[in-house]
């Protein structure tokens, strides 16, 4: 099985940029280490006055996100492992199996 992800930074980014216009936000905090979210959160920060935060999943930060945003956080493994749906969900007759490398 193949898993890709198709358009979630993009979808995030909207998102983002969205709720910081609408004044939908005060502080945000940005799940990923992807340098292609930059603009977008330098937009919610410097055009709407938001407080923009990343938290990352990955080992490593990406450089271009810390000079990026106001606060920088590591996602712990233990709070990453606690926040893990089930290994199998069954919901309308359908059963959904998390692939074994996750």
């Amino acid at each position: 099985m193949i898993t890709e992800e198709k358009g979630t930074d993009v979808n995030l980014a909207t998102h983002l940029v969205y709720d910081a216009c609408s004044d939908a936000f005060d502080v945000a905090a940005v799940i990923s280490n992807d340098s292609d979210l930059v603009m977008p959160i330098l937009f919610a920060r410097e055009k709407c006055g938001k407080t923009v935060g990343v938290i990352n999943p990955q080992q490593y930060p990406a450089q271009a996100l810390l000079k990026a945003v106001d606060f920088y956080k590591k996602l712990r493994a233990g709070a990453l492992g606690v926040s893990q749906l089930p290994a199998v969900i069954e919901h309308g007759g359908r059963r959904f199996e998390k692939p074994a490398t996750w």
